[in-house]
């Protein structure tokens, strides 16, 4: 506000009704604070020590899915490295550390690195979410890190909160999951004791046809294919849909089409069931 002041703005011009506080001494058009990143640039206004964003509010960022419950969160979570005084303020989560922490630079934000983001949500999350988390980290088109940087953030919290959780997290990361649905779908199918399947991998026909599948039980010929709103709306989608599972059926194979409304106790007992003996 002491900007807007000197700039010549005058106090009643603050205090009107398309104007909004996001932060103490800040104000910002109503519509210029629209999401997460126009809030984390508006708390970089009345922050002047070296901060980063962290955890939550990095993994965001970062793109990194979450729960709902912590998508949904508003607040920001903002780190100071170097033991200094945790930030305090309403709608900020404030941490400290003495740890090294790896910074990166996004959007014109200054926040910490994907995987000391990842080894830090381990003390918030479940395994299976750290698992879908780090799943994504690995995306092998879209990498934001190595699987060595992940082993290096695991070992840096040797001793702290949620370390068992990120070594029993980074058992299970699988870098061809290409969403957090296949990811819950494999720990699911391993956890009730079937064999891990192949994620998005390819099936050469008779004929030199190429055909990618979800999630792949090679040796067995059972394919099981997420499917989502598209595939029931989009006609060409649709009719690409029938001419895979034709060809694969004639083929050998047993396709178990799931969606996102089945549970995974139903997932399950399905691709058992395609698994006896034809």
């Amino acid at each position: 506000m002491w900007e807007a002041r000197h700039l010549g703005v005058a106090s009643q011009r603050l205090r009107r009704r398309d104007v909004v506080a996001p932060f103490f001494g800040v104000r910002a058009p109503k519509d210029g604070v629209v999401d997460l990143i126009d809030l984390c640039r508006a708390y970089a206004v009345v922050e002047r020590r070296d901060f980063l964003f962290s955890h939550v509010t990095a993994a965001r960022l970062w793109g990194v899915p979450l729960p709902r419950f912590l998508e949904v969160d508003a607040r920001l979570h903002v780190l100071l490295p170097g033991g200094s005084n945790r930030p305090r303020a309403d709608g900020v989560v404030g941490h400290t550390t003495l740890m090294t922490v790896t910074a990166a630079r996004l959007h014109g934000l200054q926040l910490t690195g994907p995987a000391t983001t990842w080894s830090a949500l381990s003390s918030t999350l479940s395994l299976d979410a750290l698992v879908v988390a780090g799943d994504r980290l690995l995306h092998w088109r879209q990498p934001l890190c190595s699987v060595d940087d992940l082993h290096e953030a695991v070992w840096a919290l040797s001793g702290r909160r949620g370390a068992r959780t990120a070594r029993a997290a980074l058992e299970e990361i699988r870098p061809r999951s290409r969403s957090p649905r296949e990811t819950r779908c494999r720990l699911a199918l391993t956890r009730a004791g079937l064999p891990e399947p192949e994620l998005n991998a390819s099936i050469e026909m008779v004929g030199g046809t190429v055909i990618f599948g979800d999630l792949v039980y090679r040796r067995d010929r059972v394919l099981i294919e997420y499917e989502g709103t598209q595939h029931r709306t989009d006609d060409d989608q649709w009719s690409r849909d029938l001419r895979r599972y034709n060809a694969l059926s004639l083929a050998g194979w047993r396709v178990v089409r799931v969606t996102n409304a089945m549970s995974d106790g139903e997932i399950v007992a399905l691709v058992r069931r395609a698994f006896q003996p034809r």
